[in-house]
């Protein structure tokens, strides 16, 4: 197989996935985000794939996906893509990992690091005693929020390591 037909293949199945994505052009077929399809193509950064709009998505991306404010998460994902003026298809697609299914799992997990670096911030004091006084789910969601930021910043550490070495393995970066 030539390095033309090996290029083709890969395209086709990039495009395969975009076709799952909001497009620039059929904006107002979506209820939340066709509200909003002006601003939305006006902006070129949110629909390029460079580096510099491609790693702040990533990074993004993963911290909303892992919030534990389901339900918000795109317009959460659309407001932070213009704040950092980051892809917008890669920050939405990110958004799927959330789905009702898998919430729970990741509220579990959020938390369970959130709490971890807390107890090692108090230099291994309980939780539960402060717990009991009181706040239960401000706690909680604090946790979460704090572990889900973490996690957030590791999954994007390393979606962008591989996106770095798959642009690196004979692909320039796209303009």
């Amino acid at each position: 197989m030539s390095e033309l037909e090996k290029r083709h293949r890969r395209i086709r199945r990039v495009k395969k996935f975009l076709r799952l994505l909001p497009r620039k052009a059929l904006l107002e077929k979506y209820p939340l985000i066709g509200r909003f399809a002006a601003p939305l193509r006006r902006n070129a950064f949110l629909w390029s794939f460079r580096t510099s709009e491609i790693f702040p998505a990533f990074l993004a991306g993963w911290v909303i996906t892992l919030t534990p404010f389901y339900g918000i998460h795109t317009i959460l994902a659309v407001s932070v893509a213009f704040l950092f003026r980051a892809n917008l298809l890669i920050i939405l697609a990110l958004q799927f990992i959330s789905n009702p299914f898998l919430e729970p799992f990741i509220w579990l997990v959020t938390h369970a690091a959130g709490k971890f670096v807390v107890f090692v911030l108090e230099n291994g004091e309980s939780i539960g005693a402060k717990a009991a006084h009181g706040g239960g789910m401000v706690r909680w969601l604090a946790t979460a929020t704090l572990g889900s930021i973490l996690l957030g910043f590791l999954a994007a550490l390393i979606s962008c390591g591989v996106c770095k070495l798959l642009m690196k393995n004979g692909r320039a970066e796209p303009k």
